[in-house]
Parts: C-alpha cells; structure tokens; sequence
C-alpha cells in the first residue's frame, strides 16, 4: 500500500473512532447541567409567549399569503442556492404579497464541516441574517448534545416549536420544552404552525443526550410504540391552536415518509389526526411537491417537502379569498456557454414565483462567504488523491449506502481495519454504519475537509 493512502486511512479512522467514543459517552455533567439551566430559560420564554400572536405585514399588495420553506439543508451552504438567496427571495416577495413567512422543517445545523467546526453557530447566525420566522427540530439538531440543542434553539432570533419534544423527571412526563405552535396574523387568517419531532431521534442521535448522570431520562420525545401517543400531541396542538384562534393550521415535522420511520411518518400522523391543513414535511430527503393524503375525519391535506441540501426552496400559497393552497419549487438551473458545456452561471425558475435572476442578500453573502473561507482555509490542506469516483448515491439521486455496499463504504470500514491493525491489535472484520457516511461523489484531490465531508460526525 502507498504510504499516502494508508495515512489517509489512518486519518479517516481516526476520525471515526472520535464518533464511536464521544457517541456511546453520556453526557458530560457540566454539558447536562448548563443544558438543564438553558432549557429552564427557554421553557420560561415559551410561557410568556405562549398564545400570542406574531403580525405578519409586509409592504405588498396582494393578499395571499405565502410561506416559504426548507427542511434537511444539512448546513450544504456552498451550492447555487444558499440562505443568501433565499433572504433575496423572501424580500422580492414581501414586496409582492401583504405576508410572508419563512419557515425550516429541521436538520440544519448539521452535514458537514460548515456547521460541525461550530455546532452550528453560524448556520443560525444565516437563518437570523435571512429572516427565518419559525422552525422545528430535526433528529440532527441533537448531535452536538443537548447543551448545543439548547444553544442552537437560544441563539436563534425565530421561535422553535415542538409539540412532542418534553421534560422529564422519575419517569413523569412534565411541560413541553418548546411551546407546540406559533401564530401568525396575516390578514384575516390566523396561521398556526404546529412543530413535530420524529421519535427516532432517540436512536439516530444517542439516548445519553436525554439522560442525566446516573442514566434517568430527564427530556422525552413522545411517539414510543405504536404512534398513539404523538398522534395525541399533534391533535392536542392543533385543538389548542384552534382554540386560540388559528383559522389555518400547518404542520412543520420532521417525520418524513421512509418505511424505517413507521408507526411516525408524516402520512400515518396526518391520517390520524384532523384539523391539518397542510403538512411542511422533512426527514426523508424525499422531494414531494405536493400531494393529497385522507385525514382521520377524510378531509384532504396538502403534504409537501423540498429534497434535501437546498436543491430547492418550498413555496406555498394561502388563497386570500379561497383558503385554497397550492405549492411550487423554487429551483436553479445552469446557464450554459455556447459550447452546451460550461458553465457561466445560473437562474431560477418556477412556476409561482416570477423570478429567473439568481438574486443575493449583501449581508447574508458576506456571513456565508466569509465562513466558507475560513473552514476552506483551515481544512483545505491536502492529504490524499482518489482516482476513481467514492459515491453513495444512484443516478438518481437515491443515498445507496443506507440499504447496500458502495466504495465509499468499502473505503470507510477498511480504513477502520486498518487503523486497528496499525495498532497490533487482533482485528477479523470491521463494521462501518452507513448512516456515518454522508458524502456526495469526490475524486481526484482530497483534503481534511473532504475527511469531514465523508464522516461529518467527527
């Protein structure tokens, strides 16, 4: 083996072996007890905000009312489209419609280097920057712990709500850690966003995040067994919201719909309940813009949600007059040279939205450019080179290494071999998770970054 390769394997297990550590550690005493005092904090907010009503009035003229929407950006903030162009987006709206709100379905602040060399801070610094009004909590908002969750929801200038995320102490459920839903007045409809948090969390983060020191659960997901109980929070949400005077009700979950999600995903949770108007769905990475699924009382609900890695901006609209709602893509296609293959830039385009320049937020630019610049420079040196293509994803866009072999896999686990075998010490076979494994196609130069981007929870 090349002396190169086998330091890079070295390297890649290394940071491996930091994930397998610090995710079977429970949680640092000092971390849980500033998570507890933090969450005290948040829990207080919450109350004192509790059914009051954020009024919603921009500049224009028609009275429809739209809501723009991500979920499972995973911090991708290099691509075409990023939060500097959806503030832009937002702000061409705002001069358009009388309302305009924006809202995340989860699983931002982690993906790659670009949130997990912070914990996040500035993936929310740029959701604060970009005018986010709302979001709910991905499973990935806990990896950095529950004292960095608490931060993330702390730090950020826009409510978070969770209708199923709750303190706990000797086994008794207590109050919710969020308030469940925010409202909006916006014109003569009163919009309610409910926030769900799917129960896998538990286990696609570690359970030691929601215990303490001795391992009793102080904070809950409600959803455990057979989907009841957070069928129960939702419907008490949207009961509660209702009561407090929401004409619309949307649900922001991150459910998702895969089938390893059951009995919790978006579709079983709509058909259980009644009252949703629309479901602002995440979790799944599917790409779904819009599709009737039957309620409890059969009344239809409009569920939609955007992919993944901000390969496209979710945008929904509230008829004024109708109550009817209707949803659309925002995405970004190349401008070709006359050559039909390079590159020389790139446009918008949808249906609803009239827009085809890629527009920018000056101020959301200069946070996101100067972020990149900073990781790209202390992660840019280069250790490696790859001659073939380490890929985990199909031509069509499918992430393969969850449910079979691929070579960035077959990379991953030799480098984890390796890294033992290096150390004398008696290896057979070595397992690699390929949930670790989050990298998109790479080849040719490979740096620390690149490392990061493999195994972004190292």
């Amino acid at each position: 083996m090349k002396k190169g390769k086998r330091w890079l394997r070295l390297f890649l297990a290394g940071a491996l072996l930091v994930v397998m550590l610090t995710g079977c550690e429970k949680a640092d005493v000092g971390a849980e007890k500033a998570a507890e005092t933090l969450s005290e904090t948040i829990q207080q907010t919450a109350d004192a905000e509790n059914d009051t009503e954020e009024v919603i009035e921009d500049a224009g003229t028609a009275n429809d009312i739209v809501i723009l929407y991500t979920n499972d950006v995973h911090t991708y903030i290099d691509g075409p489209i990023s939060y500097d162009v959806i503030a832009a987006v937002k702000k061409e709206l705002q001069a358009e419609y009388g309302h305009v709100l924006l809202a995340d379905a989860g699983d931002h602040i982690q993906g790659t280097a670009y949130g997990s060399m912070d914990n996040g801070e500035t993936i929310v610094k740029l959701m604060n920057a970009a005018g986010y009004d709302v979001a709910t909590l991905g499973n990935h908002e806990f990896d950095y712990g529950m004292f960095g969750c608490m931060k993330t929801i702390d730090m950020a200038e826009y409510p978070y709500v969770s209708c199923n995320f709750y303190n706990e102490a000797e086994g008794v459920r207590g109050e919710n850690v969020l308030n469940s839903y925010e409202l909006f007045k916006a014109g003569e409809e009163t919009i309610a966003i409910v926030g769900i948090t799917t129960p896998e969390t538990y286990t696609k983060t570690t359970p030691a995040y929601f215990q303490d020191e001795a391992g009793n659960f102080i904070y809950g997901i409600s959803g455990r067994g057979d989907g009841s109980e957070l069928y129960a929070d939702v419907q008490k949400a949207i009961d509660e919201a209702k009561e407090s005077g929401a004409t619309k009700v949307i649900a922001l979950g991150h459910l998702g719909d895969d089938l390893s999600s059951r009995p919790w995903t978006s579709e079983e949770t709509i058909a259980n309940v009644e009252g949703l108007d629309a479901f602002i769905d995440g979790h799944s990475h599917r790409t779904v813009e819009g599709k009737t699924v039957t309620d409890k009382s059969g009344e239809e609900v409009l569920l939609t949600q955007t992919g993944e890695y901000f390969n496209k901006i979710g945008m929904m609209v509230i008829d004024a007059e109708t109550g009817s709602i209707t949803t659309d893509f925002i995405e970004c296609k190349e401008i070709l040279a006359t050559d039909g293959e390079t590159v020389e830039g790139y446009e918008l385009y949808a249906d609803i939205y009239d827009g085809t320049e890629l527009v920018f937020d000056a101020e959301v630019k200069e946070i996101k450019e100067a972020w990149l610049a900073e990781i790209d420079n202390q992660l840019g040196q280069k250790v490696g080179s790859a001659e073939l293509i380490l890929n985990n994803y199909d031509t069509e866009g499918n992430r393969m290494v969850r449910s079979q072999e691929t070579n960035t896999g077959d990379f991953c686990a030799d480098a984890l071999y390796y890294l033992f075998d290096d150390l004398e010490m008696d290896v057979d076979i070595s397992v690699m998770n390929g949930g670790g494994i989050r990298n998109k196609a790479i080849t040719g130069e490979i740096t620390y970054k690149t490392c990061k981007d493999i195994h972004t929870f190292g």
